[in-house]
């Protein structure tokens, strides 16, 4: 993932059984000193997203880890609700 670009970023992510899945990272924001960003797929619906927190970004690429704890799922989900409120001025849930 690039950290500064106009365009949306894409990333294809993985699941457990060699899924893949495109998706478009709306937003990056650094909380408490961790990485996280906000996807969207062809399975949104409009205004939905998705969290997931950046473990590591590098040569190798970007690994992203989904946010195991349903507390720290909610509590960043607030931010960032707050955040894409501030930059779509539309309602949107997590």
């Amino acid at each position: 993932m690039a950290k500064h670009s106009n365009e949306p970023e894409s990333v294809v992510l993985t699941d457990e059984n060699g899924n893949e899945r495109e998706c478009i990272c709306i937003d990056r924001l650094t909380i408490d000193g961790v990485i996280y960003v906000a996807l969207i797929d062809g399975e949104c619906e409009a205004g939905e997203y998705f969290m997931m927190r950046i473990e590591s970004e590098g040569d190798d690429g970007t690994m992203l880890q989904p946010i195991e704890s349903d507390e720290e799922y909610e509590r960043i989900g607030l931010i960032f609700n707050e955040h894409l409120m501030q930059l779509y001025g539309e309602g949107t849930e997590e």
